[in-house]
């Protein structure tokens, strides 16, 4: 179970943080001595900041198809899709929310696109502008969800 809630917490922190380039064969486990486990996240990226990639979804969010419309009733579609349930769900997505808008208003530092390479091009430069709208978004919707 801990492996499947490691994936869930993964697809939320992917739609939030607006990667829609988020696919299958981003997610790997691990075998070690007979056990399984899911392999830290990579190839992570804010696709929202690049405007020449797609905002579409690799892989839906229930019937979500790009990060534009992703909501909590897209995660109530996932819970009833993947027969876990909504209550647990809600609550990983919610404490997910809160702990990312938090660590971007009280802990992030803004990147200085002038200093930061390739970065200065792009109007966005500092993904947090882009996270924390997502993040307080969801939170306000979430009671809708129920």
């Amino acid at each position: 179970m801990l492996d499947i809630l490691r994936l869930l917490d993964a697809v939320i922190f992917a739609a939030l943080t607006g990667n829609a380039d988020a696919h299958a064969k981003n997610f790997s486990f691990l075998y070690t001595d007979g056990t399984r486990r899911m392999a830290p996240l990579y190839d992570q990226v804010c696709t929202l900041a690049l405007p020449e990639l797609s905002k579409s979804l690799s892989m839906k969010i229930g019937s979500a198809g790009s990060l534009a419309e992703v909501s909590p009733e897209h995660f109530k579609q996932l819970s009833t899709d993947t027969r876990l349930g909504w209550p647990m769900l809600r609550k990983r997505l919610t404490n997910l929310c809160t702990k990312m808008a938090e660590v971007i208003r009280h802990g992030q530092t803004p990147v200085d696109a002038s200093s930061a390479d390739g970065l200065a091009s792009y109007p966005a430069s500092n993904p947090a502008n882009l996270i924390l709208p997502r993040a307080e978004r969801i939170l306000r919707l979430i009671d809708k969800a129920r």
